[in-house]
């Protein structure tokens, strides 16, 4: 645009790269060289999210998750992080935050961002639970049994029935193993068909991937499981 007069600051209400020529005149007529500058202007906020890397079901994660913030912003950059967890002093955001250093239960974090001419994201939350706990469980024999000399027998028309519970995420898989043998995934009560020792393994696991694993040796005579 042609020369004008210099006579107040110069505003910006809009985003963009600005070329800016300027010279100075003195009472006698000295006219200064043409300077040049370009200027560019940043009126947009940061932008920040979070990223979670681990076991993860809903808003439900374990103790071996950590939750990852990253911020962007398109012109003048990001300068820092910020977050604050359960309503505690805010800090840096510098590494991703850990299940493993987090209490079991309910927490929120807020975070934002703040670019190098000093935009100011709005504070965002995330509300999410850690699940340090896994499953149990509880077997159930289901048919007759008869009690002698301290001895348990059971037909082979006896079922075994595997209960799982779990405190928040639920139930994924339970799998169970006889005598050494190979795990199976648990779909329904099974026969019991065969005579000896049971060594009874299972292995309980939720929906973010903590594990139980129990055994259980047992001596019933006329029993065993396939």
């Amino acid at each position: 645009k042609p020369y004008e007069p210099y006579d107040t600051p110069l505003t910006f209400d809009r985003e963009n790269r600005f070329d800016l020529s300027y010279y100075a005149v003195d009472h006698v007529g000295n006219v200064e060289k043409p300077k040049k500058i370009s200027v560019v202007i940043d009126l947009s906020d940061p932008t920040t999210t979070h990223q979670i890397e681990g076991d993860q079901y809903r808003d439900i994660l374990s103790g071996r998750s950590e939750i990852i913030l990253q911020a962007k912003d398109n012109i003048s950059q990001v300068r820092q992080t910020y977050f604050t967890l359960d309503g505690s002093e805010r800090k840096v955001y510098r590494n991703p935050l850990q299940g493993e250093y987090l209490s079991e239960g309910e927490h929120t974090i807020t975070y934002y961002s703040v670019d190098k001419v000093n935009n100011t994201e709005k504070t965002r939350e995330y509300s999410f639970y850690v699940d340090k706990t896994p499953p149990t469980v509880v077997e159930e024999l289901v048919g007759n049994s008869y009690t002698a000399s301290g001895k348990e027998y059971f037909s082979g028309r006896n079922k075994l029935k595997l209960i799982s519970m779990d405190n928040k995420s639920g139930v994924k898989e339970i799998r169970y193993s006889i005598n050494q043998g190979a795990f199976k995934v648990y779909e329904k009560p099974f026969n019991l068909n065969k005579s000896g020792n049971l060594n009874i393994e299972t292995l309980a696991i939720d929906n973010v991937n903590n594990k139980k694993r129990t055994r259980k040796l047992t001596n019933r005579s006329n029993v065993s499981y396939v």
